[in-house]
């Protein structure tokens, strides 16, 4: 239907300034489709009928991304390498850089992936607006340690091969082997087999610390030249940065100052304020996020950062500013990963409210998006029951906490509350047997009997009606 109507209105109106927008839905619709040739074409045909840079740029990488989904890698590197020879530093250089870097790496030409990432670096690191410089340093810092401990590995086991070879080709080695009986030789082969993965293991270990150290020394004279000068400030913090991702935390800037967030780049801002929440410097992490919002929508940082900025509001108490925050993320990102983090946040607001069918309406809409599976699932259905019991409902709400260790018994922060409260609701529903019951199974896991809700459920334990222990005692033999 979406074909139908994006091919009609391109026909029905070719002079519309809207057509460019039409070839972008329409390359979409037959990308969606696997018509992969067609919807290259369509988004081709982008440029010549809009006026919106946007528009094109859109276009070009969603055709970059098919030529990437089907292994199309030289095109691709001819059609980023187009971009960059009509847009230059007018287009988003350093994603499309970092694009044909990926194709050739997929290509097999890693060294020249390499060294275009570390040129481009180079020429765009004192830019904060260069949003990709950061993701090529990253990748280039992460390839070179892999290829050298690939290539080095590689050429110790080679020459290992050798001498083993060339030991075995003597007149002595083949007399020993010939006086071994069968299973001597087997078990000689076996035990040669497990000392060659040893001797491989201990290679990988050497060449891997070797790789760091060399990758180290590479960014700290990157660092070395950069210089602390307000002007080299963005570059500066972006090869700290990098130093303190491969393990080199005495390069983490102290203290972090407001100049410094000025001159970040949107993902070393998320660096900077990770360190600040961790300084207890709340107010300056939040303008860290702040800029990040203000100065960088373009970047795939600003839905962390409305996140990352909405908790600390949280935490701070002030709910209001927090809903607008996260509302933002759920309008603006709705297949964001971390979206499903705003929309438990707007539950949890909602909840402190006291507005608990509101809320439990968005932890249900968080169990109904695959998407968010994971740790978000058993603290939405940990959440869903205290919403019920707060709505005077326990036999429902032990419900919601008994799937909650049942099914995700492995997030313990969550299993272990869900135990507490679904041990209370029996309480509260006068099955005190079963509330007993309930509470060892609780405390036979060590890992559970250990947290604050394992502690709460001891106590309730012990002050259960003797009659209900002894039920307990009496069950398994009935």
């Amino acid at each position: 239907q979406a074909r139908s109507a994006a091919e009609a209105f391109i026909e029905a109106y070719p002079g519309s300034e809207l057509r460019g927008e039409a070839y972008n839905l329409l390359g979409d619709v037959y990308g969606g489709l696997g018509m992969l040739d067609e919807a290259i074409e369509a988004y081709g045909l982008v440029e010549q009928f809009t006026a919106q840079p946007g528009q094109v740029h859109t276009a070009v990488f969603n055709a970059g991304r098919i030529m990437e989904a089907d292994a199309r890698w030289s095109q691709m590197i001819d059609h980023f390498q187009r971009y960059l020879n009509r847009y230059g530093d007018d287009g988003f250089y350093t994603r499309a850089v970092y694009e044909i870097g990926k194709a050739y790496k997929n290509s097999g030409r890693v060294q020249a992936a390499l060294d275009l990432y570390w040129e481009t670096f180079q020429r765009f690191a004192h830019e904060a607006s260069a949003l990709a410089a950061d993701r090529l340093l990253a990748d280039y810092v992460e390839e070179v340690q892999i290829q050298y401990v690939r290539e080095t590995t590689r050429a110790r086991a080679k020459a290992r091969k050798e001498a083993r070879a060339k030991a075995a080709d003597t007149p002595e080695a083949q007399q020993a082997l010939n006086r071994m009986s069968p299973e001597d030789r087997e078990a000689a082969r076996a035990e040669a087999i497990a000392a060659e993965a040893e001797q491989a293991e201990r290679d990988r270990r050497i060449a891997e610390a070797e790789a760091t150290r060399r990758v180290v020394q590479q960014l700290r004279e990157e660092l070395r030249r950069t210089g602390h000068e307000e002007e080299a400030l963005t570059r500066n913090l972006r090869v700290r940065h990098a130093l303190a991702r491969v393990g080199r935390q005495n390069t983490v800037p102290d203290p972090i100052t407001p100049e410094m967030l000025e001159a970040a780049s949107p993902n070393v801002l998320l660096w900077l304020g990770d360190l600040l929440e961790q300084r207890e410097q709340t107010n300056l992490a939040a303008r860290a996020y702040q800029r990040i919002v203000e100065a960088f929508r373009e970047s795939e940082a600003t839905v962390i950062a409305y996140v990352k900025w909405g908790q600390l509001e949280f935490n701070q108490g002030r709910l209001d500013d927090a809903l607008g925050l996260f509302t933002s993320v759920y309008e603006n990102y709705p297949t964001s990963d971390w979206t499903g983090t705003a929309v438990m946040r707007i539950a949890d607001i909602l909840y402190q409210q006291e507005n608990y069918e509101a809320a439990a309406q968005r932890y249900e809409e968080i169990l109904r998006v695959r998407q968010w599976k994971g740790p978000l699932w058993p603290e939405a259905l940990y959440k869903m029951g205290l919403c019920l019991l707060r709505k005077g409902n326990p036999e429902k709400a032990f419900a919601y906490f008994q799937r909650v260790y049942v099914l995700y018994a492995s997030h313990e922060e969550w299993a272990a509350k869900a135990y507490l409260e679904s041990g209370k609701c029996l309480e509260t529903l006068q099955r005190h047997a079963e509330a007993a019951t309930t509470y060892r199974e609780m405390l036979s896991n060590p890992s559970l009997a250990g947290t604050a809700a394992g502690e709460q459920a001891r106590k309730r334990l012990e002050k259960l009606p003797p009659s209900a222990l002894q039920v307990v005692h009496e069950t398994p033999e009935s």
